[in-house]
């Protein structure tokens, strides 16, 4: 796992989802600024699942979290630019 800091702008709108096993998280796509790629993101924690609800589509935001190389596996921060 790798701790990372991606900046960049909402392209796929914040959706609340439920695990087979019952536990809420959020799920979006981030394009990381100034990079060709996008990052999946996963919410867990109800303070990153609110805040990435909050978002739409468009927005600036910045998270921080763990990742393996394929996507971002958890989002623990989140700074929302212009809100």
């Amino acid at each position: 796992m790798l701790n990372v800091l991606i900046s960049g702008k909402v392209v796929v709108q914040p959706q609340a989802r439920t695990s087979g096993n019952g536990n809420p998280f959020v799920t979006t796509t981030v394009a990381v600024a100034d990079a060709d790629c996008t990052a999946s993101v996963i919410a867990f924690s109800e303070a990153a699942r609110t805040a990435l609800l909050a978002l739409d589509k468009g927005d600036a935001v910045c998270l921080t979290g763990k990742a393996t190389p394929e996507r971002l596996a958890v989002v623990t921060t989140i700074s929302l630019k212009g809100r």
